[in-house]
């Protein structure tokens, strides 16, 4: 729950919806089949929408529930906010969705940043 599963350098590019895929896809091959996953993420919203519209892993979707974290989830729109809050959705009751920005804090010091 809310935890840091793998940490990804993600270079020069930037954080982009489709390293977020690339994770996804990576932890759903080493799940059973329809296990039910739930997913953080700033522009979830934008990657969901893409999903489905490419038929991105489509045989996963049914199973996959997405969230915007809190902090970021007050600058969508509101039907974003409806869709994509997590406590606006009762599969992720309490979390916030912000654990990974925790660990970052925790490894602030031994972790460079450009």
């Amino acid at each position: 729950h809310d935890n840091v599963i793998w940490f990804i350098n993600m270079g020069p590019n930037g954080e982009k919806w489709y390293f977020m895929l690339a994770m996804m896809q990576k932890l759903l091959g080493e799940l059973p089949e329809s296990f039910t996953m739930g997913f953080f993420y700033d522009v979830i919203c934008t990657m969901h929408r893409e999903m489905e519209h490419w038929q991105l892993l489509p045989k996963c979707l049914p199973w996959l529930k997405f969230a915007t974290p809190v902090f970021h989830a007050y600058g969508h729109q509101w039907p974003c906010q409806l869709s994509y809050h997590p406590y606006k959705n009762l599969e992720f009751r309490c979390m916030d969705g912000e654990g990974c920005k925790r660990e970052w804090n925790l490894l602030n010091g031994i972790i460079p940043t450009c």
